[in-house]
């Protein structure tokens, strides 16, 4: 998302067992990443063609 200029929050799962458990009550799942959306969609482990395909359905990209 760096390289597309996407802003975006970081929560880092090994750093802290709070965060670990939000991404598991979003996803359901252990896997990381986990990409929540503002509407309170989500992504887990996105291939880096679904992320792109859905950022711009989502208008954030061009």
């Amino acid at each position: 998302m760096d390289t597309l200029g996407v802003e975006y929050e970081l929560f880092d799962v090994e750093q802290s067992k709070e965060n670990a458990d939000k991404s598991q009550a979003i996803s359901g799942r252990h896997n990381i990443p986990v990409i929540k959306f503002a509407d309170g969609n989500f992504l887990v482990e996105p291939s880096d063609a679904i992320l792109h395909a859905e950022l711009k359905i989502r208008g954030i990209i061009a």
